[in-house]
């Protein structure tokens, strides 16, 4: 040997749906005893003929002296360690001077660790092993050692390949990419056939089988299964195959036929020759194994009581024998198997057991894992802040010590998440993610599954088709992947999305197929969910009696886990199927759901982490009200703004106050965005731009995380009582109306409220405002006149507002719209300006009652100087040159707004005092940074505003970028500025955009400027031309602060204005609804 090398041969770990094992590689050599020089520290010379062990006692440091003879290899292995140790080599100074090298072994290794030296490293070489250092452990008490000599060529040869061979894994372990990783494990296979060739020339049995075993293990970590498992059966032929060797193949084919090809009774007889060696020696280790092995089997049938005995066996079994990691592993599945028998606190306290092992000895890959676990029992438990602790931890783990396959699946347990928090966009971009990690593993079985966790998603959408696309997809690809009992739970949840898009008898028959499977296993979860998803087949078929027994029996089966998502989903859809047949029941149901949604709520402090419940909670309260006929007007109206004062209340208060750190990687995470976003502006093709869209989307996630910490309620958001309903009717004029409207599945209800009385109407259902809605919008694109969706508005008129209702209208003026659904992207004015008996209202939205009491108390803000207006227009594009290759350094580029200069000048010719005017290159981010804006009453933002219907967080105004690139004022910075105005005035394009999440309402600027603390802000439903909008703010500004209107009733007469505008040639260019619709007034329109 030229140079000094050390290798330690792979620990090979069999990572099989969930269950890893270990296979570990043991060497048999004859015993000889140590020379004993005069000195206290013991000697060996070692020849080619030596073979010497010894054994260290733990919690001590030992020296030995090697002496190798020329032309001599000395091979150092240790075997069975169950201890952190460190060995370190020296030369003939031992005492003096440094070691040669110093390796630390952990205790995670059961393989044999090799150290190989000879005469050109150290003449006189001393080995200290020190364990000193080690955690304590249970069973054995010390390591054994061997120190193996060789002066032939050939078998020098064979230790350098397998030397090389795991050097080479070694590296690999550091490898960033997917790809570098399986290339440096061929080359790691080729070096293992090296050592098998040079075996057979020196017809070494023990030594081919070592070396071709090694091949079959690599081919394992290359997902080259059947590749695994011929060479396997090809070691077989050997003769003179140890016994531990025999047990191992077997094993490793059982494991085979159980994971890969689902053949059960082709692995159980592999496993009856495992436990036919076993009987003829004492392998405890070997025999743990196997019995996990058989027990996995049981398993896979869904038989899950009866694997927990055997693995309390093996992780006992385990920890007797010093195998820390195997223990990790057995405990690991125990929880496994007592979170899908719905058993959560067991399941929870193993993997804590678990992983409190998996630290003592610093096995980051079972770390990983168990955080992964712990994620998912905490969401199941509804602690959804812990969930989300433990699955950031198993994602920075999992990217820090590269584990691609654990990387995989705590993507999936964060989409999970994700989903659970009502954090849909981001849900099915990290099951995407997921999906591509787990083609590059050539998992083909995992990447399969995610179709079915989006088509669960899909179905919690409403997007039923999808689900029904997604799970069949699904099912077709796991044909004999997959075991009967994971396609019996996607086919019960098919069976559902076809029973929601009507097609009964397929349901059925998918249902009771699925059924029938479950019922042999002892999954209780899975089969309480499909017993109530049957309950709720028989329920929209008539069959009441049916229903009601299947329903007993779920619930029954899921009084013994605890309330999830999934499962206040499922018996929601019951109770909202049963709800025609049985009221009462479906009363109760409902009633039941929502206490146990309140105690989630009590347990979850970050709103963010609340969204999943938001919209169940707001379908069950639309249920209640459905069908609970005791209920009057002020009872239901009660009910139904707890859900929306609970859900948007959160959101609409914050704690201004951030720490600096916080304020610190708020602003990275929005510069990165910016850059993202500019990169996206100049992108074409379209896989690129869906990778920027994916990773835009992150960093979203990550900031909106990053603020949720901030969310405070206020006590005035704990609860809108009755006291509270007559505060807002006290504040209410004679001429003011509240329309709070609630949009469901099955049929609406309206609320009108005014000083004197709440009156209560049934409506039509969700999905006829969402057709209405988008055809008016649709003609409303086209710029054509009012008469030419005459139908459609008048349709949406009469719905809203029945004829049986005209005199709650009588003396009415200003309409106040608390909107749901589709309604939130509705102009309310279109509808009276197309109405002679409502000609003349003006209209303003809130979000919930609780904001309009809040935005009507005295002390709602403090005071600020009457004439105080900021503006902001015209701002200066600096535009990049055609030949400019990095576009980042010109920020955002967009296009100049010369009207919004005109907008500025009327402002200033309206207002009693000078205005502060940002323009030019001064309407910049950093101009407005250095005011303090907390002292303007108005502030009118004319310049782009940037909409993101799918990501609200990307949303916000475009600045100068004359000065800086950084010109893109989000919505998420602009929740933090500290405002007191009255009114914001967003001018630009679409600035009331957002996205719309059930049972939240609509995230967008308007709420963005609300949450930064503006009593009122007017902005855009859509693009609106600039010419028409420079007069609209002209009037708008004219009627406010001349003839000192209303807000709202100042921008109904701009309107007004607008449409009725003749040109000088008498033509009206703005008749259509286009050109002034779009503006709407948000909060409170004093």
């Amino acid at each position: 040997m030229e140079t000094l090398s050390v290798s330690f041969l792979k620990r090979s770990v069999a990572l099989l749906c969930g269950f890893p094992f270990f296979i570990s590689v043991l060497f048999v050599f004859s015993f000889s005893g140590w020379a004993e020089e005069n000195t206290l520290i013991p000697t060996v010379t070692v020849s080619d003929a030596t073979t010497a062990n010894f054994q260290v006692s733990l919690n001590e440091k030992t020296t030995f002296r090697v002496i190798p003879t020329t032309g001599v290899t000395v091979l150092i292995k240790a075997t069975q360690s169950v201890a952190n140790f460190r060995l370190a080599l020296y030369g003939t100074e031992y005492k003096t001077s440094k070691p040669l090298l110093t390796l630390d072994i952990p205790a995670a290794y059961r393989q044999p660790e090799y150290l190989l030296f000879d005469a050109n490293d150290c003449v006189i070489c001393y080995v200290e092993i020190d364990t000193s250092a080690s955690s304590p452990t249970q069973g054995r008490s010390d390591i054994l050692f061997s120190a193996i000599g060789t002066g032939l060529d050939a078998h020098r040869n064979f230790y350098n390949a397998i030397q090389f061979a795991s050097l080479t894994w070694s590296a690999a372990e550091n490898q960033l990419a997917e790809m570098e990783y399986k290339e440096a494990l061929h080359d790691v296979r080729s070096y293992y056939e090296k050592a098998e060739n040079i075996a057979t020339s020196l017809d070494e049995h023990s030594l081919i089988v070592f070396s071709a075993y090694m091949q079959s293990i690599v081919s394992h970590y290359l997902g080259e299964y059947d590749n695994q498992a011929d060479l396997l059966k090809r070691i077989l032929h050997q003769t003179s195959i140890p016994q531990s060797y025999l047990i191992k193949i077997n094993t490793d084919l059982a494991s085979y036929y159980i994971y890969e090809k689902g053949e059960f009774g082709t692995a159980v007889a592999y496993l009856s020759i495992v436990f036919d060696h076993l009987s003829s020696g004492h392998y405890p280790l070997l025999y743990a194994e196997a019995k996990e092995l058989e027990a996995s089997i049981e398993i896979e049938k869904g038989s899950y009581l009866n694997a927990v005995a055997a693995f309390e066996e093996t992780s006992k079994i385990f920890l007797e024998q010093g195998d820390v990691s195997n223990a990790i592993k057995s405990m690991t599945s125990l929880g496994w198997l007592f979170y899908h028998t719905g058993d959560f606190n067991n399941a929870m306290q193993q993997y804590v057991l678990a992983k409190k092992l998996a630290t003592q000895v610093s096995d980051n890959y079972a770390i990983t894992n168990l955080h992964i676990k712990l994620s998912g029992v905490y969401r199941q438990l509804g602690n959804i802040e812990q969930a989300n602790h433990h699955v950031t931890r198993a994602l920075k783990l999992s990217g820090r010590f590269k584990h691609a396959y654990l990387d995989a699946w705590a993507n999936v347990e964060k989409a999970k998440l994700l989903q659970a928090t009502g954090q849909y966009i981001y849900s099915k971009d990290t099951f995407d993610i997921a999906k591509r990690r787990f083609f590059k593993l050539n998992a083909p079985k995992g990447a399969s599954e995610i179709d079915f966790f989006v088509g669960l998603l899909n179905m919690q959408l409403g997007e039923h088709q999808q689900a029904k696309e997604r799970i069949e997809s699904y099912l077709f690809n796991t044909d004999g992947i997959a075991t009967d009992y994971e396609h019996a739970i996607a086919a019960s949840n098919l069976a559902h999305a076809l029973t929601l898009l009507g097609s009964k008898d397929e349901a059925m028959k998918y249902q009771q197929n699925a059924l029938n499977v479950l019922m042999q296993t002892q999954d209780i979860r899975s089969i309480g969910l499909a017993q109530i998803q049957m309950a709720t087949l028989h329920a929209s078929m008539g069959n009441v009696k049916s229903a009601e027994t299947y329903f007993n029996k779920g619930t029954s089966k899921l009084i013994q886990t605890r309330s999830t998502l999934s499962q206040l989903e499922s018996t929601y859809a019951y109770a909202n199927e049963v709800a025609h047949l049985d009221p009462v029941l479906a009363l109760q149901i409902g009633r039941d759901i929502s206490e146990q949604i309140n105690d989630i709520f009590s347990k979850i402090k970050r709103t963010d982490l609340r969204r999943g419940y938001f919209s169940t909670y707001q379908k069950v309260v639309s249920l209640l009200v459905r069908v609970d006929n005791s209920l009057s007007a002020e009872q239901s109206l009660l009910l139904a703004e707890a859900a929306r004062s609970r859900t948007i209340g959160y959101g609409l208060y914050r704690d201004n106050n951030a720490n600096s750190d916080i304020q610190r990687e708020q602003k990275k995470l929005n510069q990165k965005q910016q850059v993202k976003l500019i990169e996206l502006s100049t992108q074409i093709e379209t896989q690129q731009r869906k990778q920027t869209i994916r990773e835009i989307r992150v960093l979203s996630e990550a900031l909106y995380q990053l603020e949720s910490d901030n969310y405070v309620v206020p006590p005035s958001t704990a609860k809108f009582s009755a006291k509270s309903l007559a505060q807002l009717q006290q504040s209410l004029t004679e001429h003011d109306v509240v329309l709070f409207t609630d949009t469901a599945e099955v049929e609406s209800r309206l609320w009108f409220i005014d000083q004197q009385q709440i009156v209560s109407f049934k409506s039509e259902h969700e999905r006829f405002f969402s057709e209405r809605v988008g055809a008016v919008l649709n003609v409303i694109s086209q710029k054509l006149p009012l008469r030419n969706m005459r139908k459609e508005v008048a349709e949406l008129r009469n719905t809203l507002f029945p004829s049986n209702a005209e005199y709650l209208f009588k003396g009415k003026t200003n309409l106040i719209v608390i909107p749901d659904g589709a309604l939130t992207r509705l102009p309310f004015s279109l509808l009276s300006a197309s109405s002679p008996a409502q000609s003349g209202w003006s209209v303003s939205y809130q979000h919930s009652l609780q904001n309009i009491v809040d935005s009507r108390r005295d002390n709602y803000a403090t005071a600020v100087d009457e004439g105080s207006i900021l503006v902001v227009a015209d701002p200066l594009m600096k535009t990049m040159p055609k030949d400019q290759s990095s576009p980042l350094l010109y920020g955002f580029q967009s296009s100049s707004l010369p009207y919004t200069a005109k907008e500025a000048s009327y402002i200033n010719e309206f207002s009693a005092q000078p205005i502060t005017l940002l323009n030019k290159g001064k309407a910049s981010k950093q101009a407005l940074a250095e005011l303090d804006l907390s002292t303007f009453n108005i502030l009118h933002m004319a310049t782009h505003g940037l909409a993101n219907n799918q990501v609200p967080e990307l949303g916000g105004l475009v600045l100068s970028n004359a000065s800086s690139a950084d010109n893109l004022l989000f919505a998420s910075e602009i929740r933090r500025l500290r405002l007191k105005a009255q009114l914001v005035v967003l001018s630009g394009c679409e600035t009331t955009q957002g996205h719309l999440i059930e049972g939240e309402g609509m995230l967008g600027l308007t709420r963005a400027f609300i949450e930064a603390g503006a009593h009122s802000v007017i902005g855009s439903l859509w693009q609106v031309q600039d010419d028409a909008t420079a007069m609209l703010m002209k009037e708008f500004y004219r009627y406010l602060l001349q003839h000192e209107l209303p807000i709202s009733e100042a921008l109904e007469k701009a309107k007004v204005a607008v449409k009725n505008h003749k040109r000088k040639n008498g033509t009206y260019p703005w008749r259509a609804p286009y050109y002034w619709a779009g503006f709407v007034l948000h909060g409170n329109a004093a």
